[in-house]
């Protein structure tokens, strides 16, 4: 456990709590940007699905993944690594001439988001005292709330006044911004490196066992059934009021 002073841990946990903020942000702004989107690319709902899926997929499996290395590096460097990857991601989004090119660039997105998360959340239980780890997370989890209430209306806003790409260019500029408060905030979290990480061959089976577990498959199961039912419906309610009902997409 690191030792840290009440006020550095506070500002330590708005800062990860604004970090996740971009993350859920990039993971919802493509929603509401549907119907532009399509037009841009010339492409169908089908099509669009794959681009929201594709963020999703590659964040799950890489948030699982990253359990087999997340243990090999000092967290504040893997912080800041993967989050300018991150920001870069978002970059290529924006910049996206072509369907396949928004595609590669929402799956390496989804890549580098999933590992933060993980990230976040180790930070989270390396420094804050387990007395006050759930009000920690629930710290943290605030950036859903945020990103919804503010964080996608703003994207929204741009992407209908000057282009869908906009909002990426607006979380590109704010993951600019939290990086550098990260390069402040973040101390050096690497005490867990003089302990031999475990070998892969041990972390595998143990990953196995927690998915195994009839406890741990009931919360899953649960977790799983709540997220499919809402991408089912979430990504096209925009797509379907623009074409279908003629909303302006600023609406």
């Amino acid at each position: 456990m690191y030792s840290i002073s009440t006020k550095h841990e506070q500002r330590l946990l708005w800062l990860l709590a604004l970090t996740q903020f971009t993350i859920i942000m990039d993971f919802m702004i493509m929603m509401p940007l549907g119907p532009q989107i399509m037009h841009t690319f010339g492409i169908t709902p089908a099509a669009f699905a794959t681009a929201v899926s594709a963020y999703s997929w590659c964040s799950g499996l890489s948030g699982l993944l990253a359990a087999t290395y997340i243990d090999r590096f000092d967290r504040r460097k893997l912080l800041l690594i993967v989050y300018a990857l991150f920001a870069l991601s978002n970059l290529g989004c924006a910049l996206a001439s072509s369907f396949p090119l928004l595609l590669a660039a929402r799956a390496f997105a989804g890549i580098t988001g999933g590992v933060l998360g993980s990230v976040i959340m180790a930070i989270v239980g390396d420094v804050i005292p387990i007395a006050r780890r759930g009000a920690a997370t629930g710290t943290i989890m605030t950036s859903f709330s945020l990103a919804a209430i503010a964080g996608v209306p703003v994207g929204v806003m741009l992407g209908a006044h000057f282009s869908w790409a906009a909002p990426f260019v607006l979380l590109v500029v704010l993951s600019v911004l939290i990086w550098f408060g990260g390069a402040r905030v973040v101390p050096p979290l690497a005490e867990h490196l003089s302990r031999q990480p475990p070998p892969l061959r041990q972390v595998l089976p143990d990953l196995v066992r927690l998915l195994s577990n009839l406890r741990h498959l009931n919360a899953f199961a649960l977790t799983f059934m709540m997220m499919v039912s809402h991408m089912m419906v979430i990504p096209f309610i925009a797509p379907m009021l623009v074409l279908n009902h003629g909303v302006p997409p600023a609406h």
